[in-house]
């Protein structure tokens, strides 16, 4: 398994350049805005539903739920389906990749290649896994509705919970990922440093001797 894992992330660290980090964090805002904002996104939900909420939240009980899906109304859960199939559907595979690769180019900038601390980059694609399941079972707790499901429900709560935690690991390695490229340039002019300083003092010891 370890072997495969290692084939795919040599593949993504290929990937991991500054060009694909920059095209990928363009596609990225765009896609945000437009799974935020008005009209496609959950900002258009929320005037229609009157701030109802959705269910993308870190935690809820089954009875929270259908709360939610009871006060976003008919209008609101029909947009609320159609927001899952088409905004929702592409961007958490933007928004996961992007990280991947943001997360590898910087890791890559300081670690050796054969580290094998670099395959915590992949880890984004767990919370790309956990988005799109979170995501079917809302689907399958608006379609089912008025019908309850609860067992969908909780499932669905824990998902979530997994997905919000999985967001924070991603920001947690990227910061790691900066302050490691800092220390390193920092220790490197460093050495930098000392090395042209070793050098002028054998070169004036040179002279001396002369």
């Amino acid at each position: 398994m370890w072997k495969r894992i290692d084939t795919f992330n040599a593949r993504v660290q290929g990937w991991a350049q500054g060009k694909w980090v920059v095209v990928l964090g363009i596609l990225f805002v765009i896609a945000t805005i437009l799974n935020v904002g008005k009209p496609w996104g959950i900002a258009q939900l929320e005037a229609i539903t009157h701030h109802a909420g959705t269910l993308d939240q870190t935690s809820y009980d089954a009875d929270k739920a259908y709360e939610i899906l009871t006060q976003q109304g008919e209008a609101g859960r029909r947009f609320y389906t159609r927001l899952l199939l088409t905004t929702e559907l592409v961007f958490p595979a933007i928004y996961r990749t992007f990280n991947v690769l943001f997360i590898a180019f910087l890791w890559g900038r300081w670690l050796r290649p054969e580290s094998r601390w670099r395959r915590l980059a992949l880890l984004p694609f767990l919370g790309m896994a956990a988005d799109y399941l979170e995501n079917g079972l809302t689907l399958i707790l608006l379609v089912a509705y008025p019908g309850r499901l609860d067992v969908v429900a909780t499932v669905g709560s824990v998902v979530s919970s997994f997905k919000w935690v999985s967001n924070y690991v991603d920001y947690t390695l990227m910061l790691v990922g900066l302050l490691g490229l800092v220390i390193h340039r920092f220790a490197g002019r460093r050495r930098a440093g000392e090395s042209t300083q070793a050098e002028t003092q054998v070169h004036s010891r040179v002279e001396v001797t002369q």
